[in-house]
């Protein structure tokens, strides 16, 4: 039995569609992955999640604090206003209350992870400015 060219033509795109399509759905899997609406938010994110931010240039904080805490309510406002200020397309921010006394801050990045224990702002400004990865001016002014 002979095949056509013009069989072996839809044969040949049909092969090609379906694996564009198995393509897309196994080896892009954020289609899949729900991602925060604000860039401030009051739960954690799953790994994939953060993996996922991080691949595409965000940095992801994780705020662990109490509200017994001396100075945490301080550094939360710090952080809020630095990531709603021109940040806030590349900053997202998990605020989490936690029954310990002082804060726990993960900062990552691409450019990799810091982890701050009883942090002060100016210990995460530091911080924050060295693992952005488009640090804002107020980073290179505070160099001066």
């Amino acid at each position: 039995m002979k095949i056509k060219s013009s069989h072996l033509g839809l044969i040949l795109i049909l092969i090609m569609l379906v694996s564009s399509l198995a393509t897309q759905r196994f080896y892009y899997p954020s289609a899949r992955i729900a991602l925060p609406e604000k860039s401030i938010i009051d739960y954690q994110l799953t790994p994939e999640q953060e993996i996922y931010l991080i691949q595409k240039g965000y940095t992801v904080i994780l705020f662990k604090y109490s509200l017994t805490c001396d100075n945490c309510l301080d550094v939360k406002t710090s952080l809020e206003q630095f990531t709603t200020s021109d940040n806030r397309h590349q900053i997202i921010l998990e605020e989490i209350e936690s029954p310990v006394d002082v804060s726990n801050i993960t900062i990552s990045s691409m450019k990799g992870e810091e982890n701050l224990i009883n942090a002060t702002i100016e210990n995460v400004t530091d911080t924050l400015c060295e693992i952005l990865i488009y640090p804002p001016v107020e980073c290179a002014l505070r160099e001066v």
